[in-house]
């Protein structure tokens, strides 16, 4: 186990999301990574993006065997989803970035890729050897979240999971 001084809080995550594309999860370049839309300060303040991984096992004894056995199976990742802030300038839907990015109505779906770099990049910007994790994901819905007078305009959103590839390194 790492010294607590290695253990880095969960705010200094940097998310982004779009579909210019990834031709390679297992090795994205920065160029890729960078041509997408960093998010992590449009998600809800308190809220975070879920990554759920969900999974049961499956019993690989014989008859003859005096032991029982399990292995892990059918792991399936599980909805990806969060909250975000609605960002109105001037009156303007054009101006609400976030939410135009999330489009659920598009069929069909556009795939697109989410990266989080949970310890944050190492610049400004995601560079070469920085570690992050790839989801190859399609926007399945988008909902504004009811308005409260004292609140900013939020809304809710989830991504279908084809793909999760962690702990990766960004190449040059």
């Amino acid at each position: 186990m790492g010294a607590k001084t290695a253990r880095r809080l969960g705010s200094v995550a940097d998310i982004a999301f779009g579909s210019t594309g990834i031709a390679d999860p297992t090795a994205p370049t920065a160029a890729e990574v960078n041509a997408l839309t960093r998010i992590e300060c449009d998600i809800v303040g308190a809220d975070s993006v879920e990554t759920p991984r969900t999974g049961s096992g499956a019993r690989i004894e014989g008859l003859c065997e005096m032991e029982s056995a399990e292995i892990a199976a059918l792991i399936t990742n599980g909805a990806i989803t969060g909250q975000g802030y609605q960002h109105f300038v001037d009156g303007s839907l054009t101006a609400n970035d976030f939410f135009i990015l999330m489009d659920d109505t598009a069929v069909p779906a556009t795939t697109q890729h989410l990266v989080i770099c949970r310890g944050g990049f190492a610049a400004a910007t995601a560079a070469a050897t920085d570690v992050v994790d790839v989801y190859t994901v399609q926007v399945s819905a988008r909902a504004a979240i009811g308005p409260r007078q004292s609140a900013a305009q939020m809304f809710s959103f989830e991504l279908r999971v084809q793909n999760v590839e962690s702990n990766v390194a960004v190449v040059a």
